[in-house]
């Protein structure tokens, strides 16, 4: 098995979704592992890890330390309002409550499995999420 500093994939689990019912509520982590195919769009840059140095670092402390680039829209990820709003918060000022909200799963693994680029048909009618 290859070293976490030589691999392909890495994981930042940040991102979660609540997903409430009759007062209850369940967590869904919607974490993707980055790894090299993790689509970036508009031909911003590919998910890559580069080991910088792995090993004891003095003796007895074990280090593994590397660089990343990848384009901000790459795999699972928040937008802060600043990134379409000219004033608007940036990620440092919103709260976790801020990102939490009522949500519906919408399974479309296997649609996605065959399209990276599948998109959701959805219809919502004005009223409908206050009924």
């Amino acid at each position: 098995m290859p070293s976490p500093a030589t691999s392909a994939t890495w994981v930042l689990p940040v991102v979660v979704c609540v997903l409430t019912s009759l007062g209850s509520a369940k967590v869904i982590d919607l974490t993707h592992t980055l790894k090299s195919s993790t689509y970036a769009h508009g031909g911003m840059p590919h998910y890559n890890r580069t080991a910088l140095f792995y090993g004891e670092a003095v003796p007895g402390m074990f280090v593994d330390h590397g660089g990343m680039v990848f384009a901000e829209h790459a795999g699972t990820h928040i937008d802060a309002p600043s990134h379409f709003m000219k004033d608007g918060l940036t990620l440092e000022d919103l709260s976790v409550e801020d990102c939490l909200a009522d949500g519906v799963m919408v399974d479309c693994s296997e649609e996605a499995s065959k399209d990276k680029e599948y998109l959701v048909p959805v219809q919502v009618r004005v009223g409908e999420h206050d009924a």
